[in-house]
């Protein structure tokens, strides 16, 4: 029988690569390519087969009330992915993506903990390229940056607290 620390510790390092390897191109492209979310939610799949009893004991032992906090994250996603839809990619599809993946590889405390982080992080970036352009008298319309990359500091603080 698969051991629950496997579990635990198997998931959060399937986590860790994927968004290794997201952010990487996200980083470097501006564009991530839909094999690696095709092959991260293959292996997450296949994740769930090799420990079904594990996710069969938490949703078994789930009570009604607690239901809707599973749902939440997911749902949230697909709600990003339909606001990238609506306003022609400001948030892009691919960081909707990462999210939306995201949200079944993370609990919801650390899903909206992670969201929050890149919010914060994403403003505050967002606040220095405006004032960044408006100095060199460029449109701040045209700037843009990854949004990935602001999820690192989240990220970070969930590997560090993991350890310790």
């Amino acid at each position: 029988m698969a051991e629950p620390q496997y579990f635990t510790i198997s998931k959060g390092i399937l986590f860790l690569l994927f968004f290794a390897f997201t952010l990487f191109f996200d980083c470097r492209k501006q564009r991530i390519p839909s094999m690696i979310f095709l092959l991260f939610g293959g292996i997450l799949l296949i994740h769930s087969i090799f420990f079904r009893k594990i996710y069969y004991a938490f949703f078994s032992s789930l009570s009604m009330e607690e239901f809707p906090l599973i749902l939440l994250p997911t749902l949230f996603a697909f709600f990003l992915l339909l606001l990238s839809k609506w306003s022609r990619e400001a948030i892009g599809y691919g960081d909707s993506l990462f999210i939306l993946l995201s949200s079944f590889y993370c609990n919801a405390y650390h899903f909206f903990f992670l969201i929050i982080t890149a919010f914060s992080c994403s403003t505050i970036v967002s606040m220095f390229l405006f004032c960044s352009c408006k100095l060199k008298k460029k449109n701040p319309k045209n700037c843009r940056f990854p949004f990935l990359p602001c999820f690192l500091p989240g990220v970070l603080y969930l590997l560090g607290i993991s350890f310790f």
